[in-house]
């Protein structure tokens, strides 16, 4: 996936010394979407993201998953990119 097998990257470390021992590649099929019972109006399809950055005209967003999923080299250059974006709003 990283193509490393050196425990010195993170993400190949977490890949073979911590995660399942096996994945499944190929197409997904949502079957349901899951339930939410908080924060229900911030829970949008991409979809519906992409319509309301449309609505707001945005034409660059940045994004970031839970940083605690990524290694601190990751989350500081997507803070970066966020930082030299020019807000719209």
């Amino acid at each position: 996936m990283f193509g490393s097998t050196s425990s010195a990257h993170p993400g190949a470390d977490y890949a073979i010394n911590k995660s399942n021992p096996w994945y499944v590649g190929g197409s997904l099929q949502g079957v349901q979407p899951p339930s939410h019972y908080d924060f229900r109006a911030l829970r949008l399809t991409p979809a519906e993201l992409r319509a309301e950055f449309k609505r707001l005209g945005w034409t660059r967003v940045v994004g970031l998953p839970d940083p605690k999923s990524h290694a601190p080299r990751h989350v500081e250059l997507t803070m970066r990119a966020a930082s030299k974006s020019k807000p719209t709003c």
